[in-house]
């Protein structure tokens, strides 16, 4: 079945190969995720719980689960403080509370959590890298938010000739009236869009 770009964005363009896949959480940290968070993204409950069953699935099949971490640094990228001055009001700062992980989604000792200070993960980190030496194939993606980080690091990678499929029900935005539109323009030329269960059943 192949997504209707215009309308529908989710439908399957390429299968899935469950033996050479990796899923990537983009910045599910607490400044996005917990009630005090800064950036708290609402009514996100279904949304996590949907990244903790992608998580474990992948972990039982044995697939590698990587995370990032955004990092504000007006330093560094000076174009997102220009844009978004809160930026540098203290949130996800390096080393604070709100730029780790949040709980539910804990990373194991032996998974790659990247740190990254652009919206695009593969820029200045060791992403690419850390892909390539695992021969991943397709890459799964899901996290937060997603017209910005999920949708500039999912076209990054599919530039880079990885298989991307973006999980749509799995990602999220504090500006909900841009999500599937930014679905939209992914499943028009990007990957494809699949929702938490149907990769799922494709992880089996």
């Amino acid at each position: 079945m192949t997504g209707d770009a215009v309308g529908d964005p989710y439908g399957e363009r390429f299968a899935i190969d469950p033996d050479r896949c990796a899923l990537l959480v983009v910045d599910m940290q607490r400044d996005f995720v917990h009630p005090r968070g800064a950036l708290a993204i609402a009514d996100i409950g279904p949304v996590l719980q949907r990244q903790v069953e992608l998580v474990e699935r992948c972990r039982r099949r044995g697939r590698p689960v990587l995370f990032t971490r955004h990092l504000t640094d007006p330093a560094t990228n000076p174009i997102e403080a220009l844009l978004f001055p809160r930026s540098g009001a203290g949130h996800l700062a390096p080393g604070g509370w709100g730029a780790e992980i949040a709980e539910e989604l804990t990373p194991l000792s032996e998974e790659w959590v990247i740190d990254k200070r652009r919206f695009d993960a593969f820029v200045d980190t060791e992403l690419a890298a850390r892909l390539t030496g695992l021969e991943v194939r397709d890459l799964i993606l899901c996290g937060c938010q997603t017209e910005i980080c999920c949708d500039t690091t999912a076209r990054s990678a599919a530039c880079r000739d990885w298989r991307v499929t973006l999980v749509g029900d799995a990602c999220a935005t504090r500006r909900p009236e841009l999500h599937g539109p930014a679905l939209r323009l992914f499943a028009r030329a990007f990957g494809q869009v699949l929702r938490a269960a149907e990769v799922a059943h494709r992880l089996q």
